[in-house]
């Protein structure tokens, strides 16, 4: 088994062993992900009360166009509906003329915009993603340049790409039948870009496979490690997050792979293997015959 205490004081003595590399390696990662989360969740909000309220006080009518511009304003102007619906009517009043042809240009944008964010997503984040956890899992036992943040574009670079790929869109599409099935998934996935930072080469199966198994049991304790840090990021977010950038962000980094270390040697005493954490060789040469038969 494994305990919260152990790994965070390992983090925290390899984080302070190569302190500035580890904190310029977490800022790449979370620039990186923030882009792509602004890119992918950037959506239009609907305020929910007015619409109710339009469709109640316009029930009877059955087009805006029925209305002219003085009988617009009119309403606007009454107590009944107040300034904020003169506000809204003479948005919607301009708006209503605008030509359908600059509203298809508009959808072509919005359309172009989520398909480029969707493949920068896919074919450079998730790459740099897997690059950096990397970085976390070579830092453990040596000094690793930053060159091995590309290491994902040299090697396995379009299997990376899918797998991390299919890892998110599992995800999305478990979270649509609510909420928790969404978290519990995410945290059975959460091993595979780790696995993959090792194994570049290993195919779909093997990766969602031994994450799961890894996160067998350990689900409900991984989601009480992240709990633990709620207090860290709190602080991390003072003084424009400066704590964040020079200690939290990366003393929960490497926290996570602390854990994922550890529940790999697990895994490996429970298949009568060895996890090899020699990582000064090619990962492609590790120890990964008990990942096979799951």
């Amino acid at each position: 088994m494994w305990n919260r205490a152990d790994l965070k004081a390992n983090a925290k003595k390899i984080f302070f062993g190569n302190y500035w590399k580890a904190v310029l390696v977490t800022l790449i990662l979370t620039i990186i992900l923030g882009g792509a989360t602004n890119t992918i969740t950037r959506r239009i909000s609907n305020n929910q009360s007015t619409d109710w309220s339009i469709d109640q006080d316009f029930s009877g009518v059955s087009s805006y166009d029925e209305w002219s511009n003085d009988e617009i304003l009119n309403i606007g102007n009454s107590s009944l509906y107040g300034s904020e619906y003169q506000t809204y009517l003479r948005i919607y009043n301009r708006l209503k003329n605008i030509p359908g042809s600059v509203w298809a240009m508009l959808g072509i944008a919005v359309a172009v915009g989520i398909v480029v964010g969707l493949l920068i997503s896919i074919f450079l984040v998730a790459p740099l993603q897997v690059g950096c956890y990397r970085w976390y899992i070579l830092n453990r036992t040596s000094n690793p340049p930053m060159g091995e943040l590309l290491n994902s574009f040299r090697n396995g670079y379009f299997n990376t790409a899918k797998i991390m790929f299919c890892k998110g869109l599992y995800t999305t599409l478990w979270s649509l039948l609510f909420i928790i099935p969404g978290i519990i998934k995410a945290y059975e996935y959460s091993m595979i870009p780790y696995l993959l930072a090792e194994n570049p080469n290993m195919s779909k199966q093997e990766a969602f496979a031994i994450s799961k198994e890894l996160m067998d049991g350990n689900k409900f304790n991984a989601f009480v490690l992240d709990l633990s840090f709620i207090l860290w990021n709190f602080v991390g977010a003072l003084a424009f997050g400066l704590p964040g950038i020079f200690f939290v962000n990366p003393y929960v980094q490497l926290t996570n792979v602390e854990l994922y270390v550890k529940l790999c040697q697990i895994r490996a005493e429970r298949h009568n293997s060895t996890y090899n954490q020699d990582y000064n060789q090619n990962f492609n040469q590790n120890d990964f015959s008990g990942y096979t038969q799951v």
